[in-house]
């Protein structure tokens, strides 16, 4: 440590602009003898490589243009987003009353158990979305071969607690074709 801070001083003593030099790097010395570095900051635009911690990473505000989240989970909630594993992809084994398939997901079905299905829009083989925002649940079905092929129908219920609610199933497509028989369909552009 330099021997200039450790002098004693006292009222008319002289510090020359060596001096100075001499007692500043004599207090980093101390500083760092005390286990204390100095202060060093760089500006974010010295970046140019290397790896944050995530703690040193704002959360962007969504009006922003960010998520407004520290995580995937709370990012996708802010967003109104699911993650993708929210959705179940599974072939239906047995029949199923159409009525209690409330479960979001993607489904399919093999022609045998489509016609023994309750409620079920086709007696074929089909493919079915199913979306829920809790207390609305719609399902979409759509056929693959056979003699519908080219059919969509789709049906919403507005309460997942009474299947009696159930709209009947509305024609969208026929042969590939729009129609709607569930009242009018209007599209925009």
């Amino acid at each position: 440590m330099s021997d200039y801070i450790r002098r004693t001083w006292k009222d008319g003593d002289v510090i020359t602009a060596d001096g100075l030099n001499n007692l500043e790097t004599g207090v980093t010395e101390a500083k760092q003898a005390a286990g204390q570095t100095p202060a060093h900051e760089h500006s974010a635009e010295d970046i140019s490589s290397g790896t944050l911690a995530s703690t040193r990473l704002p959360v962007v505000p969504i009006e922003k243009g960010g998520t407004g989240a520290a995580t995937a989970a709370a990012a996708l909630a802010n967003l109104g987003a699911m993650a993708a594993d929210a959705f179940t992809n599974a072939k239906i084994e047995e029949a199923t009353d159409f009525d209690t398939l409330l479960e979001q997901g993607f489904y399919y079905f093999t022609g045998e158990m489509a016609a023994a299905a309750t409620n079920s829009p086709y007696t074929e083989p089909m493919n079915v979305a199913v979306f829920t925002t809790g207390t609305r649940t719609t399902q979409i079905a759509t056929r693959y071969g056979g003699s519908t092929f080219g059919q969509m129908k789709f049906r919403s219920t507005s309460t997942n607690t009474d299947p009696s609610l159930w709209q009947e199933w509305g024609t969208v497509l026929t042969d590939a074709k729009f129609s709607y028989s569930g009242g009018t369909l209007t599209i925009t552009t």
